[in-house]
């Protein structure tokens, strides 16, 4: 019966991973560890203040470029996202938080216009977040939904900016 030596090496590579992340834990007395020596675990990091924290990764709600009209009035989003906002029935606004990368906590309000389409728009201090975070037309505003174990999710909020055809979020 003929081994597969190139199966063998892979096996033994692997194995050796894990040899080396059991040394990297008894000599540093760290659980941790980063499967890319290039890039090791932060042993010392803890959330930030206010950032939102669970085993649940964020939920993409919407990502929109903005255009001229999102950065001088308000933002429009899509109404396809509504449902992710849990406006009361009879009612046509919300007031919720979201933080963004630094974790600064920022006060938004949704409202809908009235009527068959409800077009809905964010404002409260979406004008400050925009001056804050020097938010350009075509840049790009993500919200996220997390989890919280709750029926209530909380928000958090990123923008980027394409620079040289690579996308930096801005903070």
């Amino acid at each position: 019966m003929e081994e597969d030596s190139g199966s063998m090496g892979l096996i033994g590579e692997v194995v050796g991973l894990g040899d080396r992340i059991q040394e990297e834990q008894m000599h540093t007395g760290n659980k941790e560890h980063s499967l890319n020596s290039h890039d090791p675990v932060d042993h010392g990091c803890e959330p930030l203040p206010n950032t939102v924290t669970t085993a649940e990764p964020p939920f993409k709600i919407f990502s929109k470029s903005l255009s001229r009209n999102d950065i001088e009035n308000r933002l429009s989003i899509p109404t396809s996202c509504l449902h992710f906002f849990r406006v009361p029935e009879g009612s046509n606004q919300i007031e919720f938080q979201a933080i963004d990368t630094l974790g600064k906590p920022w006060s938004f309000k949704l409202s809908l216009r009235s009527g068959g389409y409800p077009k809905p728009v964010i404002t409260g201090e979406w004008l400050s977040f925009v001056r804050d975070k020097g938010v350009k037309v075509g840049d790009t505003v993500t919200i996220f939904q997390q989890n919280n174990g709750t029926n209530e999710g909380q928000y958090s909020i990123s923008v980027s900016r394409k620079i040289f055809n690579v996308l930096a979020n801005l903070e």
